[in-house]
């Protein structure tokens, strides 16, 4: 089984020439100035991670963790829709070559959930693995795939009270051997986050937020293997990441 990996390109507006004049003129502004936009996309929710921009459907997806939903965004109509998964979410990746199926990441299992894109409360929810059997409260919190659809997902500590995180009891998986059987990587995490690669997919970048370092790992997409090469720390802590060409 194999996932679509993460990809930062936007969709190009001009094989869409029924898109509202609003959305030309905001990718009009972003490709001439190159500087980010920052626009509110849905109604206020509760607590979104985890988008994943999938260029074929161009289609926009995330989770809301503490509301238990996967969301659809349509930025070309602002449609949204989701499907309730009845437990914490913290990743969701379209399944490559499949219109209806995504990994998620629900509590601590590795689950395919089967939609059509439609509001549903029931979906149907196929658990593949769980993990951390023996960390009660831990939770996924967030997954990707690399350029050749290998899965790696992380787990963090229960949160209770909101904001204060058990330290060192997550852990980050990597899909071994191309299936969903999930290998531990790094144990001892507080707070799996920020995955993303190059685009020469050379580099990956993983952060567990509580150190406030961003880490910086040579890496072999062939085999899936990485070695750490740098950090970088920063003053808050750090959640989510995106890479510019530069990188």
């Amino acid at each position: 089984m194999r996932f679509l990996p993460v990809q930062a390109v936007l969709p190009d507006v001009r094989i869409y020439p029924y898109v509202c004049d609003e959305v030309n003129a905001i990718y009009t502004q972003l490709y001439q100035h190159r500087g980010p936009i920052i626009r509110q996309l849905t109604p206020s929710l509760n607590h979104l991670e985890g988008p994943h921009w999938d260029a074929e459907k161009q289609l926009l997806f995330f989770v809301d963790i503490s509301d238990h939903k996967v969301y659809q965004y349509n930025p070309y109509d602002g449609r949204l829709t989701f499907a309730h998964i009845g437990a914490t979410v913290g990743a969701v990746i379209p399944i490559q070559g499949t219109k209806t199926k995504f990994l998620i990441g629900a509590g601590t299992s590795l689950a395919v959930l089967t939609w059509n894109g439609r509001n549903v409360t029931s979906p149907f929810i196929q658990v593949l693995t769980t993990v951390d059997r023996d960390k009660p409260g831990n939770r996924f919190n967030d997954g990707k795939a690399d350029a050749v659809g290998r899965l790696w997902i992380g787990t963090m500590g229960i949160e209770n009270p909101v904001g204060v995180v058990a330290p060192n009891r997550g852990t980050l998986f990597r899909a071994a051997n191309n299936s969903c059987q999930l290998e531990p990587i790094f144990t001892g995490v507080s707070i799996s986050n920020g995955l993303a690669w190059s685009l020469d997919n050379r580099f990956m970048f993983y952060i567990d937020s509580p150190t406030k370092r961003v880490e910086k790992f040579d890496y072999n997409l062939l085999s899936g293997t990485l070695m750490m090469i740098d950090h970088v720390h920063r003053r808050y802590l750090t959640h989510g990441r995106c890479l510019k060409r530069s990188v």
